[in-house]
């Protein structure tokens, strides 16, 4: 893998965790938001949206 396809692959990451820290996501059945794949963060960051927008409606 690439050294700049990596870096972006974190730099995502980085970004999903951030927004999951704010909404106040810490863990992921035990597992630390850092342990969790791209893909893993990035449907939990779009089921937690969805809820928040549930609860707003």
């Amino acid at each position: 893998m690439s050294v700049q396809f990596r870096a972006a692959l974190e730099k995502t990451k980085q970004h999903y965790i951030e927004h999951l820290l704010k909404a106040g996501v810490f863990k992921k059945e035990d597992r630390q938001l850092y342990h969790l794949t791209l893909t893993e963060l990035r449907l939990l960051l779009l089921n937690n949206k969805q809820r928040t927008e549930q609860k707003l409606t």
